[in-house]
């Protein structure tokens, strides 16, 4: 089985034949162009079959992904749960250390800024973060419209549909 850079080649070989022959299609050319597109159909489906493959183990992964993204926060929470009622045990039973058998445990004091009202603090105090992005819809209308846009384009993209 050719490779598809192979199957191109040999298309526009016999393309170039085809027009060398000034249309003139010899037997030869003929089989010749019907093996061809036979080769671009086996290989077409290949492609499609290796794609759609792909494509339905992204979405798998993606699944994955957010099913152990939930999973690690669960843990997390639960972590959060079990360390902050031992520290409150250990505050309401004024234990500094324990040795509980593997595990050597401690509390100590720890500061942590906590906001009441953000609405309230001096400017000075607050960091504003901007984020920029093109707005690529009113970019595309602009364009249409027939303005030019510096720094953007339209270009025409052939893209392929498996159905």
């Amino acid at each position: 089985m050719k490779s598809l850079y192979n199957i191109t080649a040999a298309q526009m070989r016999l393309n170039d034949a085809i027009e060398a022959a000034e249309g003139e299609l010899s037997p030869e050319l003929e089989e010749a162009l019907c093996i061809n597109a036979s080769e671009l159909e086996t290989r077409a489906e290949d492609y499609a079959a290796s794609i759609l493959d792909a494509e339905a183990n992204v979405a798998a992964i993606r699944t994955e992904e957010e099913r152990l993204g939930k999973l690690r926060k669960s843990y997390m929470r639960r972590a959060d749960v079990l360390r902050r009622r031992l520290a409150e045990a250990f505050v309401a039973l004024d234990v500094r250390r324990l040795a509980a058998g593997k595990y050597a445990l401690s509390v100590r004091p720890s500061t942590a800024v906590h906001i009441d009202d953000e609405a309230a603090l001096p400017e000075q105090f607050v960091v504003t973060k901007t984020t920029r992005t093109p707005d690529r819809k009113l970019i595309a209308q602009t364009i249409k419209g027939g303005e030019d846009v510096p720094g953007a384009r339209l270009e025409t993209r052939e893209n392929l549909q498996i159905k």
